[in-house]
């Protein structure tokens, strides 16, 4: 096993905190929140006899309640993606198969806008960092910027010779890079609507991106197996991890930690694996899972690692030992897609349309569970 990044103790939060004033992506330099907690200490690492206990614990004691604050039937197919706004927590844009967006209100029964003019599904929104764009993309291959304060679409940008898979925000600029079907990720200035870099490298699709928290660096995971780490200012490629002790299938996702040099990958190969960009080396896998890592996330402030799987389970890592901590299990295997950390709490949804909440440093049962859907 490789050296590790976290022997020694972390910083308290406002050390960790980057330095505002600090270099970052310039796009000129290119050619409701959920409350959980104040934040627990954590459990000792020694404390080994709870953890065991909460590993097979039952969770059927928090029976599923459908207690949707709002809800809109609106779509006339499969809804595929929901962003909240960053600075109204009663404001969400969704997008999905019938091929329109809306930008929703909780409160009103009725859209404030239909985003209409893709030509296949709306797979992925989201919103810049200062709720001043929204963005939607589709899988014919574009990516629609709207005003969310009038309903007005401000540009496309086209270019992709496949469907966008994901993009992500830049958190200090009105800068967005997408990953497409075709292997390609594309930068764009959106304020000045232009195409700032193209970035080639990845053989297959693009399935998740994030840039690093300081913004200097974009880290993308595709289906060829590989994780690339690119400049975006330049827009060459810094550094590939690939091979022995990497992803042997497609990697799905990916997280950068607050260190700017540590990423968490998850695959279809039922392994997760920890990396450093700055110098292109897995230092280690996560194993224990029985199916695909479907989402990977870090806790702040603390080293570990959170991993969500289709087998129905989600694993809290140590990162200095690339152990597992914790198993949380999801009632009757039931698979997770997605999950959310918000200080020592975690929450997760399956593909049974449940929301469940668990506690990141214990596991054992569910806390609460909400179901408003049915698929």
């Amino acid at each position: 096993m490789a050296d590790s990044p976290f022997e020694e103790p972390m910083g308290d939060d406002e050390e960790m905190m980057e330095d505002p004033n600090a270099e970052f992506l310039n796009p000129d330099d290119a050619d409701e929140e959920y409350i959980v907690g104040d934040g627990d200490a954590p459990v000792d690492d020694d404390d080994d006899d709870a953890a065991e206990g909460d590993e097979g614990a039952e969770d059927d004691e928090a029976p599923a309640l459908d207690t949707a604050h709002a809800s809109w039937s609106v779509h006339t197919d499969s809804v595929y993606c929901v962003a909240f706004h960053p600075k109204k927590n009663d404001t969400i844009a969704t997008g999905g198969g019938d091929e329109v967006g809306y930008l929703l209100r909780a409160g009103q029964s009725e859209p404030v806008y239909k985003l209409e003019g893709h030509k296949d599904s709306v797979n992925v929104a989201g919103f810049s960092h200062d709720g001043k764009y929204l963005a939607l993309a589709s899988l014919d291959a574009t990516v629609s910027i709207w005003d969310p304060e009038k309903g007005k679409q401000h540009t496309t940008f086209d270019g992709p010779g496949e469907s966008i898979e994901c993009f992500v925000w830049h958190d200090r600029g009105p800068v967005l890079f997408a990953g497409c079907g075709d292997g390609t990720g594309w930068l764009w200035n959106v304020q000045t609507k232009s195409t700032m870099m193209v970035l080639s490298g990845h053989s297959e699709r693009i399935n998740d991106a994030v840039f690093s928290t300081d913004g200097k660096k974009i880290i993308t995971v595709s289906d060829d197996a590989t994780l690339r780490v690119w400049d975006p200012k330049s827009g060459l490629c810094l550094n590939v991890i690939k091979g022995h002790m990497f992803h042997v299938e497609p990697a799905t996702s990916v997280a950068c930690y607050t260190d700017n040099s540590t990423c968490l990958s998850g695959g279809l190969d039922h392994v997760a694996y920890v990396s450093n960009i700055n110098t292109g080396k897995s230092l280690g896998e996560l194993k224990g899972h029985e199916g695909s890592i479907e989402d990977t996330a870090f806790v702040p402030g603390f080293p570990w690692a959170i991993t969500a799987s289709m087998d129905g389970r989600i694993g809290v890592w140590d990162l200095n030992s690339l152990q597992n901590r914790v198993w949380i299990n999801n009632s009757e295997d039931i698979g997770i897609t997605r999950i959310c950390q918000h200080g020592n709490t975690v929450f997760a949804g399956d593909v049974r349309g449940r929301v469940s909440m668990w506690d990141s440093r214990t596991g054992g049962a569910v806390i609460r569970r909400w179901q408003a859907h049915s698929d």
